[in-house]
């Protein structure tokens, strides 16, 4: 890549992120707590349960993540009051996303075998009412910018000389299972999806073997990524998302001193993930999940 081209590269990669960033902090910010009962398990179920109808339909990955925004959103404006109400909102939630960002010419599921792939409690009618309640409460923003946008975008910096092709594809569906593998936990719904979708890039890169990947070419990608994005490579609030991101990925127990300042445990415990959220939970942005 020459240098006037990965120059204008970066400038264009930086104005969209710039809006990307302005509408996540502004008309899609995240919710800043969880409301219980609607958090732990099942949620966690209900939003695998969406990732396994994508991944078998071929669906769309940001699908899943706009109707997560979607869930979680409805539940802090006050939507949804009911078990029975969260799961008609979740199917509606779903429905949405994929008439959202999945395109009917490709792939589409109909909302009548949509619901019968729910637990029978409700049919197509409580869908669509549900759907009009929760365009209403969302005041029609139906676009919020996802971790996988994010990551689209942070890809469109990585040069593709001196990488093959099926290299950049690895990356790339790394990342996004790293994504995936958190979207459904707690502390991961109240995270802005840039920095989620940062933490699972650098990753997924850390994952490749080295011989894969050009030293000098990952130097300049990490440099590129920095201006756009604003955000150091050894930002405490980055390497803090990807120590986390990868334990919960791997099943491991999570270093509870790093949630010290969100949780006010005592510093030296480790537990699970479980664990960690079997009694009164906190975001990672200091807020009570009360």
């Amino acid at each position: 890549m020459s240098t006037n081209t990965r120059s204008r590269t970066i400038n264009e990669t930086r104005d969209r992120l710039n809006h990307m960033k302005e509408l996540e902090c502004s008309a899609y910010k995240r919710p800043l707590r969880v409301i219980e009962p609607f958090n732990g398990q099942w949620r966690k179920l209900i939003i695998e349960w969406m990732f396994s109808i994508t991944h078998y339909c071929g669906l769309r990955h940001g699908a899943v993540a706009a109707a997560v925004y979607y869930l979680d959103a409805s539940v802090e404006k006050g939507l949804i009051k009911s078990r029975q109400d969260y799961q008609v909102a979740a199917m509606t939630a779903f429905h949405l996303g994929l008439k959202v960002y999945d395109s009917p010419s490709i792939r589409m599921i109909r909302l009548e075998s949509l619901v019968k792939l729910g637990s029978g409690g409700f049919g197509e009618k409580e869908v669509l009412e549900m759907e009009g309640k929760m365009l209403f409460a969302l005041e029609w923003r139906m676009n919020p910018p996802t971790a996988s946008c994010f990551l689209s975008q942070y890809l469109d910096l990585l040069p593709t000389h001196n990488m093959q092709p099926h290299v950049r594809t690895k990356i790339e569906l790394t990342a996004l299972r790293l994504i995936e593998r958190t979207m459904s936990t707690d502390y991961f719904s109240l995270m802005e999806s840039s920095l989620l979708a940062h933490a699972a890039l650098l990753l997924a890169l850390d994952t490749m073997p080295p011989n894969k990947l050009d030293v000098e070419l990952v130097g300049n990608f990490f440099i590129d990524l920095a201006q756009v994005t604003y955000v150091e490579r050894d930002s405490h609030s980055l390497c803090r998302s990807i120590l986390l991101l990868d334990c919960i990925a791997n099943g491991q127990p999570v270093p509870w001193h790093e949630l010290d300042d969100c949780t006010g445990k005592k510093a030296g415990q480790t537990k699970s993930w479980e664990q960690a959220y079997a009694g009164p939970q906190h975001s990672p942005r200091g807020y009570d999940l009360q």
